[in-house]
């Protein structure tokens, strides 16, 4: 299931399935529940998140997460952090 909003989308993945996130430069993934593991095209490590947990896909290429058990994860875009005039 998929909901989808401007700024964020939310996916259930059952578990051992895999997503892949299109358009994710400045994206940032959050583990709502269940356990998720990501990796990320040209980053020599791979990420296991926990429910709380984050992580921020910042470089260009593919980024596949695969769910280690039932989880639901949201994706949202980045907030540009604007400098002091």
């Amino acid at each position: 299931m998929q909901i989808r909003n401007y700024n964020s989308t939310e996916l259930r993945l059952a578990a051992r399935s895999l997503q892949r996130v299109d358009d994710h430069a400045s994206r940032v993934i959050n583990c709502v529940q269940g356990i998720i593991w990501i990796t990320q095209e040209g980053d020599l490590e791979d990420h296991v998140l926990m429910p709380g947990e984050q992580f921020e896909a910042t470089r260009p290429g593919l980024v596949v997460v695969e769910a280690l058990r039932d989880a639901r994860l949201r994706i949202t875009r980045s907030m540009p952090e604007y400098a002091a005039a």
